[in-house]
């Protein structure tokens, strides 16, 4: 507000000429929502809150602002481009002919400019947050904490002495196996302590042993003061009864641009797990029936690479879980010295302990099928984006047949004075493509600017993301959108080429 405001009122006063003021004003909106999110504490800003709603605000804001420095430096674009494009006789006329028009009326072309940046800027930061996050899938320890198969046993028929009976399995080399991790798991109601108004809510309670503990990679976005590093967080689950870590997504973030499908689950309030401190927060535990509780100390927080689907939402240590309800392991983990074996391995125990109706799977494979997954509805969602550029381009040809019957007297002025039919043509397409191609550079210059912010703030949190150009869908976006706006250009155009003088200077008349 005081970016757009204090320009405008200035104008308003008489302060500042038309152009300095809108100029002045766009280029700060572009640049303040340019700057990473740390820039607002270096000018004492306090912390904001955030969600997936800043990503449409900070498109619509970089678009209007970007948008009102093109549109009031339009005289600048008409000397450049009549001195890049047009050489000769012929086509000196018709760039300045074609170029002036549109510019004449600045609201309407500031609005398809607009239409077309808007759309464009949202497919290109799509595109570059797919590959992003799709580098992150690249790595399969990092994002299943290190281990290579998950085996699940029904509760009904759990195996005693898993790591014993593995000797036995058929066309299983023992010696394959580098760590084994157990877990197990229980249906609790829990409430965080200290808040007056907190009823408890339905959540389930993880276990894991110490081997676990010893061997996942998961790190922790926030941990307990106590704990210098992330493996003594994990150690402490099992050396130190009464202790819990949490998923991220118990734990609110101030900048938080996900969107969670599902019911509501468990979470703790009062803290962010964005801020520089884990305060001391406890959880108590009730059981299915509320007759037995325990109270945990909450001593860490998982960061964003960690998948609540892999390691559970509130985790804790087996002695922990057993004063609530004794569990035998459900889960195994195994860690291989060579992943590439993970898919024979998990045949191998599927075979062999059938009748504990056991799952395995190589979690390569099962993150391969999420990144599919996020992969198709992320190209879902661009495809009704994608929609977006539909209407532009309809919009621009709804432009040139109006503008075919508000000029044509003038066109035939221009008939009369020696353009010829091909001449005429080609100044509305010149004029349609230097339209189209204003709104797709403008979309895609702010896309690849704000997309290293965007990129940069997901990799504090998620490990393995890193900065793609997706080269391939800007070259897409690019040919369809100016391919189609040319196409839906080209019949009013020839129906202004067509028009006589005389007829078109009789009818102004």
């Amino acid at each position: 507000m005081v970016l757009i405001g204090v320009p405008l009122a200035l104008l308003h006063l008489g302060r500042l000429p038309e152009r300095v003021a809108f100029t002045s004003a766009g280029v700060l909106v572009v640049a303040s929502w340019m700057l990473p999110s740390s820039a607002l504490d270096a000018i004492g800003l306090p912390d904001f809150q955030a969600g997936i709603e800043m990503f449409v605000l900070s498109g619509v804001m970089l678009v209007i602002g970007a948008v009102w420095v093109v549109i009031y430096n339009s005289d600048y674009l008409v000397t450049f481009g009549v001195f890049l494009f047009g050489r000769g006789a012929t086509l000196r006329p018709i760039m300045r002919t074609a170029m002036a028009f549109p510019l004449a009326s600045k609201f309407r072309t500031g609005m398809t400019l607009a239409m077309f940046s808007l759309v464009v800027f949202t497919l290109i930061v799509m595109s570059v947050i797919i590959g992003a996050i799709g580098a992150a899938f690249d790595d399969t320890r990092g994002f299943s904490g290190g281990w290579d198969v998950t085996a699940t046993v029904s509760p009904a028929n759990p195996v005693d002495d898993f790591i014993g009976k593995l000797a036995s399995v058929d066309g299983l080399d023992v010696a394959q196996i580098e760590a084994i991790g157990s877990q197990s798991g229980i249906g609790t109601k829990m409430v965080q302590v200290g808040i007056d108004d907190g009823e408890p809510m339905g959540s389930p309670l993880t276990s894991v042993d110490s081997d676990f503990g010893a061997t996942v990679t998961y790190g922790f976005a926030l941990k307990d003061s106590r704990y210098e590093t992330d493996r003594d967080v994990w150690e402490a689950l099992n050396n130190e009864p009464d202790t819990v870590v949490v998923a991220s997504l118990v734990v609110p973030a101030r900048s938080d641009f996900g969107v969670v499908i599902g019911g509501d689950f468990f979470q703790l309030t009062g803290f962010y797990r964005d801020d520089e401190e884990l305060p001391e927060t406890y959880i108590e535990v009730f059981d299915r029936t509320e007759q037995k509780s325990i109270r945990l100390r909450v001593i860490g927080v998982l960061d964003e690479s960690a998948p609540p689907q892999f390691v559970g939402l509130v985790i804790t240590g087996t002695e922990s879980l057993a004063k609530l309800q004794a569990m035998p392991p459900l889960q195994f983990q195994i860690r291989l010295h060579d992943p590439l074996n993970s898919i024979e391995v998990a045949r191998a125990l599927e075979s062999a302990f059938v009748t504990n109706g056991m799952q395995a799977e190589a979690l390569s494979e099962i993150i391969e099928e999420q990144r599919a997954i996020n992969l198709a509805l992320n190209r879902l969602i661009q495809g009704f984006m994608s929609l977006g550029i539909v209407v532009g381009v309809a919009a621009l040809g709804v432009i040139a047949a109006r503008s075919v019957v508000e000029r044509r007297a003038l066109i035939g002025m221009l008939r009369a004075i020696g353009y010829q039919r091909a001449m005429v043509q080609l100044t509305f397409l010149i004029e349609s493509s230097f339209i189209a191609l204003l709104g797709i550079v403008i979309g895609m210059a702010l896309a690849f600017g704000l997309s290293v912010m965007i990129v940069s703030e997901i990799a504090q949190d998620l490990d393995g993301v890193e900065y793609r150009v997706p080269w391939g869908s800007a070259l897409v976006v690019f040919l369809v959108t100016y391919g189609a706006s040319l196409l839906t250009t080209f019949l009013p155009a020839k129906q202004a080429a067509d028009i006589y003088p005389t007829e078109a200077l009789r009818l102004g008349e």
